[in-house]
């Protein structure tokens, strides 16, 4: 698992299940606890390829909507929520599944505001998720 700093508080966690083998498919999960409604804006790598890529049809989950040549923006939904020392949390989660055998190598994201005004970032640019193959 990875962890983000998002500002104000809040954390965006993100966790890759991938079984031994690629005897099944990668599942990434990013959960946030921003109250705000957010957008994964991201695109994939390949192997000498350049960081953004668009990702392949069967890899876009539903609702998505192509934001640039290279580039998905997908909304998070509403997840559980928790409780932490007394307040209740609303989490939102994004979900991708990629498919046993792909030839991906990353994935590379930033995560928006649903209207487009906030935009977070690992530090100064977009974050990398690594992924074998």
């Amino acid at each position: 698992m990875q962890s983000f700093g998002l500002g104000n508080k809040t954390e965006l966690l993100v966790a890759v299940r991938q079984p031994e083998g690629q005897k099944g498919p990668t599942n990434i999960t990013l959960i946030t606890d921003q109250p705000a409604g957010m957008v994964l804006h991201w695109g994939v790598k390949k192997q000498g390829k350049g960081e953004w890529l668009a990702p392949p049809k069967d890899i876009i989950p539903k609702g998505s909507e192509q934001a640039s040549d290279i580039a998905y923006d997908t909304p998070f939904e509403a997840s559980d929520s928790i409780e932490v020392q007394g307040d209740k949390l609303q989490l939102q989660k994004a979900v991708i599944e990629i498919p046993a055998g792909h030839d991906l190598t990353g994935l590379t994201f930033v995560c928006k505001s649903k209207d487009g005004t906030m935009w977070w970032k690992d530090g100064t640019c977009h974050a990398f998720l690594v992924m074998q193959a």
